[in-house]
């Protein structure tokens, strides 16, 4: 898996499209639904394209907004992203796949707040949920990068399926 983050327009998109020809994107930003991350799975398998969920903001914000708790919230991405690590994980032994940077899932998430405590309730919620998720999606991650003014800083590089010597 995946993960990168930055600060809105920072230049996460751009970044993964030049390293990554094969996407296929499943957007809040173009209407899809995090309910839907399973069928865009299967797309992403049918046509040998890795999975790119963006977006998680807008639904985090709308499951908060329909009443869940934070912690309800957080749990259940967490689940699913797990969920993608264990899929991510059998495809690659499906494709006996040793590269070391071969990923399937892709996440894009925006950073939030920079140390900036908003002063609403349901923004704070907002902000400290997504902050969580980026933490767990960077521990599940085997790579993880950090687009700051368009610049890539790799921030986490871990070898999937290392070669002993």
């Amino acid at each position: 898996m995946l993960m990168i983050a930055g600060g809105a327009y920072a230049g996460k998109r751009r970044y993964l499209r030049s390293r990554e020809s094969h996407v296929h994107w499943h957007s809040a930003y173009d209407g899809k639904q995090w309910s839907d991350w399973q069928t865009a799975w299967e797309q992403a398998i049918a046509t040998s394209s890795i999975l790119v969920l963006e977006g998680l903001e807008l639904w985090i914000a709308e499951a908060l907004k329909q009443g869940h708790s934070a912690d309800a919230v957080r749990k259940e991405y967490r689940a699913v992203l797990h969920e993608l690590k264990q899929l991510e994980d059998v495809r690659r032994e499906e494709a006996n796949d040793s590269a070391s940077h071969d990923h399937h899932v892709a996440i894009l998430m925006l950073e939030m707040g920079r140390g900036i405590v908003p002063m609403q309730a349901n923004e704070r919620a907002l902000r400290d949920t997504a902050g969580w998720l980026q933490q767990d999606a960077a521990s599940l991650s085997s790579e993880a990068v950090y687009i700051w003014h368009g610049l890539p800083r790799v921030m986490k590089q871990t070898l999937v399926n290392p070669e002993l010597d």
